[in-house]
């Protein structure tokens, strides 16, 4: 389903609800040791930047993973 800009602003931001979901590693992504840079707590998201260590944080509704 797509909305226009007119749509948007009508709608209600109660009834929008985000959820993140963050998969395992895949078989060949443990085989290369990849690091984990996703982590979660409630409805919280860290994603840490591998190359310099600074962490952006995002916030959800439902977080899985």
């Amino acid at each position: 389903m797509r909305f226009n800009r007119a749509d948007l602003k009508n709608m209600d931001a109660e009834n929008i609800r985000v959820a993140v979901r963050i998969r395992p590693f895949t078989e060949e992504e443990l085989l290369q040791d990849c690091e984990c840079i996703v982590n979660t707590k409630d409805k919280e998201v860290k994603v840490t930047n591998p190359e310099n260590g600074k962490e952006k944080t995002f916030n959800f509704d439902f977080t899985v993973g």
